[in-house]
């Protein structure tokens, strides 16, 4: 299947970082600018952007710019054969929760604000883009372990979401919950950036892992709407060949 304009260009970009054109720690040009040096629209250097964010690469800092944070992307936990997507999910949730309860008593206005951003870009491309929702998803996530401001909670969450995206299990579940309609629910984000905001440990460590919850009951809701599917399938197939034998 062929890339995205998007992915074109984020691997575009990580080849300029590998040719040493920009180093950690520098600043990226603006989004103008890199537009005009790939030959491309504003909202794909955007996208470009998010999804290499989202792999560690780079970092957005409010108010400031974009900034090399690694020249490769790093996946620190590696998925085993034994690690099931659902593991990963309920490991989540329990420190997800935990990062969302640290955040709200460590969070700063500037995080506070890198969250809001992010939560309308959520609202902005779940109308537009399923994929890219999902990266935005991820950076809203990882950005609360960050307000957490303890590198190793952060550095635990980021590798839980690196093992998800690594995981073939979680991504046909993923896919099997897209095609049941199934989509990020934006009132359980509002309400865990709301606790979070309120500085109410307990109310934002509640709303995170009653989202993931969530997310782990949709999934399973969707396996079993599949799974009765190709039941009904089979079911009709062989209505079908005993309906041609009858009439043999």
């Amino acid at each position: 299947m062929t890339d995205r304009l998007y992915q074109q260009i984020a691997r575009q970009i990580e080849a300029q970082l590998s040719k040493g054109v920009w180093k950690i720690g520098d600043r990226l040009p603006a989004e103008r600018e890199l537009a005009q040096r790939f030959s491309v629209s504003r909202q794909t250097i955007r996208e470009a952007v998010i999804a290499l964010e989202v792999d560690g690469v780079l970092e957005v800092v409010p108010g400031s710019g974009v900034y090399v944070r690694s020249i490769h992307a790093k996946l620190e936990l590696t998925v085993n054969a034994q690690m099931s997507a659902f593991e990963i999910l309920e490991a989540r949730a329990l420190f997800e929760g935990e990062s969302a309860a640290l955040a709200a008593r460590n969070i700063d206005d500037d995080q506070i604000f890198e969250l809001e951003q992010l939560l309308e870009q959520l609202r902005e491309t779940l109308k537009q883009d399923v994929e890219l929702s999902e990266n935005v998803d991820r950076k809203f996530h990882t950005a609360i372990a960050k307000a957490t401001n303890n590198s190793a909670v952060r550095s635990v969450v980021e590798s839980l979401w690196s093992a998800q995206a690594q995981s073939k299990q979680a991504a046909r579940l993923f896919e099997r919950a897209r095609t049941s309609g199934i989509e990020p629910r934006m009132e359980e984000h509002e309400a865990i950036l709301k606790a979070i905001k309120d500085h109410d440990a307990a109310e934002a460590r509640r709303a995170m892992r009653g989202h993931l919850s969530g997310v782990i009951d949709a999934i399973l809701r969707a396996t079993e709407v599949e799974a009765l599917e190709q039941i009904r399938a089979k079911s009709e197939a062989t209505k079908q060949r005993y309906a041609l034998e009858e009439d043999q």
